[in-house]
């Protein structure tokens, strides 16, 4: 029911066929209804910003609290279970409907500091999902398509996860990652080909950053290796793994063996200060033995996991692997393990503004195949005297000192927000563009990291042109939060 508000206002209203208008200010652009079951939900209309609208799936029945409705996600789980809604990981089909509305498709808007470019999409019948999907709607999720998956956006609000990962405890589904494996007598020859980095240096259960490249030195994906017992574990890009395994079969030696376990493998991940107290109190690993990018097989909850210090908020953390068929009880024992701590479920909005305060890169926003790492600032993972490996030839032709392009950050005022592909000036002429960009929830204003000419000056005065107001930009050391481990 739409009120008469001045300047775009929505309107919130009851049931079907029942409606009171109330007006409510929009920033700018039309607001949009989020929320609301066929019967008893309500619509509530938020204000636009300047950012394309996303569509998202919400649970009409979500608490006013999103950790109340957490709280009950335990007891829907396992009438779930004998309902079969926790079988498959990747049962692609339409979104669940229910008497009650629960799956609807409702329209919202973006959150604060996510940026308009990224790919969040319609929640269609395309989209696959994870095993934890059921948990995330009875948690009261706003859903986004990432990456062909069907994932959380948010359950409260970014801002509200963001600052609790920082201060005490974030829970995260990744299960949308992809997973490769290799193994047999040439899987190590097989990772020191396909990666940049040197993996011969690691020890069983350590683990490192790399990127693989194309012939011309462009960054295919960027990867975390694993040294298991059995070979080589490659935690690859949602969006890129149907890519990522087809460049890496054709270039394996005859000893080596590929296996795609993706579908069958969830990851959950908890960061913060209160991460390793969280895991702590569920497995007898001693958690203080395993060092950063250092992981160890162990039981969580009773449940068979692979157990790495990783992450991609900048924090502290845990990443888990199980499989997928046990990830519900993973989640629903992290949750209530680090209820007294503070720990909240979060969305990918969240990862995303997290991840760009500890200045990690984004594929498809700060690198792809036309970008080589000395460019992006990944020279450190390029290890050119182990030997031959894909894109070394072009590699060796660059001087990491003088790339191409120069990745950078910028830090801009507390009300100035940039967005992916805004120019970045010097004196009112374009030198550069932001990669990523948002507003920084730890800090107070908008950072954003950007690519530059190589032989800009480093003093040079710099701005964004932000919808055609050049907003002041000064540079900033990466990361722009660093957290120690706790």
């Amino acid at each position: 029911v739409v009120g008469p508000a001045v300047g775009g206002g929505v309107g919130v209203g009851g049931g079907v066929g029942v409606g009171v208008g109330v007006g409510v200010g929009a920033v700018v652009g039309a607001g949009v209804a989020v929320g609301g079951g066929v019967s008893t939900g309500v619509g509530v209309g938020l204000g636009l910003s300047d950012a394309a609208a996303l569509t998202v799936r919400a649970a009409p029945e979500a608490a006013a609290d999103p950790r109340a409705a957490v709280r009950a996600t335990s007891a829907r789980a396992r009438r779930g279970r004998m309902r079969g809604e926790d079988s498959a990981r990747r049962a692609p089909g339409p979104p669940p409907r229910s008497a009650g509305g629960a799956g609807r498709v409702l329209r919202a808007v973006p959150m604060p500091g996510l940026d308009a470019n990224r790919p969040w999409h319609h929640c269609g019948a395309v989209s696959d999902r994870t095993p934890l999907h059921p948990r995330h709607l009875a948690a009261g999720a706003s859903m986004v398509e990432f990456a062909g998956f069907e994932m959380p956006l948010r359950y409260s609000s970014v801002r509200e996860e963001h600052l609790a990962v920082r201060g005490r405890a974030g829970l995260f589904d990744l299960s949308h990652m992809g997973e490769v494996r290799l193994t047999g007598p040439g899987a190590e020859a097989a990772v020191q080909l396909l990666v940049a980095n040197d993996v011969s240096r690691l020890a069983p259960g350590a683990a490192l950053y790399g990127v693989m490249c194309n012939e011309a030195g462009g960054i295919i994906d960027d990867v975390v290796v694993y040294r298991e017992e059995d070979g080589f574990l490659v935690v690859v890009n949602a969006a890129r793994r149907a890519a990522d395994v087809e460049w890496m079969r054709p270039h394996l030696p005859p000893d080596a063996r590929l296996r795609d376990e993706s579908d069958g493998t969830a990851l959950l991940a908890v960061q913060g200060p209160e991460a390793t107290a969280t895991v702590r109190g569920l497995t007898a690993l001693p958690l203080d033995g395993v060092r950063p990018f250092h992981s160890a097989p162990a039981e969580v909850a009773g449940i068979a996991c692979r157990l790495s210090r990783t992450g991609y908020t900048g924090e502290d953390g845990w990443e888990l692997y199980c499989a997928a068929g046990r990830a519900p009880e993973l989640w629903d024992a992290l949750l209530e393990a680090g209820s007294s701590r503070g720990l909240v479920p979060c969305g990918l909005g969240a990862r995303d503004t997290l991840r760009l305060e500890a200045g990690l890169r984004l594929y498809g926003q700060d690198m792809d195949e036309t970008v080589d790492p000395f460019s992006c600032g990944l020279g450190w993972t390029v290890k050119l005297g182990k030997g031959d490996f894909l894109g070394a030839a072009r590699l060796r032709r660059l001087d990491p000192r003088h790339p191409p392009r120069r990745f950078v950050g910028l830090a801009l005022g507390e009300r100035d927000i940039p967005r992916h592909g805004m120019a970045v000036l010097s004196g009112g002429v374009r030198v550069g563009e932001v990669t990523s960009g948002g507003f920084s929830f730890s800090l107070g204003h908008g950072i954003a990291t950007a690519y530059v000419a190589t032989g800009l000056d480093p003093e040079a005065p710099l701005s964004v042109d932000i919808r055609g107001r050049e907003a002041p930009a000064v540079r900033a050391p990466l990361p722009f939060v660093r957290r120690a481990l706790h």
